[in-house]
C-alpha cells in the first residue's frame, strides 16, 4: 500500500504500531512474522517517524497524515 509493497493486512498492523509509537502509547503486540520487519526495528530504535515514511514511501512528507486517515 502507498508504494510500500507490504501486504495489506500486515500494512495495517504496522500502521497501528507506528501510530501508537508516534503518540507515545503502549505498543500493541507484534505478530511473530513481523518481529524482524524493518518498520518494527525502526520503532524499537526510537525512529517512529522513519518507520512512518517507510510505510508510505509514495508520500514521505505526508506519511503521518496518510497513516492517520487510513
Amino acid at each position: 500500500m502507498y508504494g510500500s509493497n507490504i501486504p495489506e493486512p500486515d500494512w495495517y498492523v504496522l500502521r497501528d504500531l507506528v501510530l501508537a509509537a508516534l503518540h507515545g502509547a503502549v505498543l500493541p503486540s507484534v505478530p511473530e512474522h513481523l518481529v524482524n520487519h524493518p518498520v518494527v526495528q525502526s520503532i524499537k530504535a526510537g525512529r517512529a517517524s522513519a518507520a512512518a515514511r517507510d510505510l508510505v514511501p509514495a508520500h514521505p512528507e505526508q506519511a503521518y497524515q496518510v497513516l492517520a486517515k487510513s
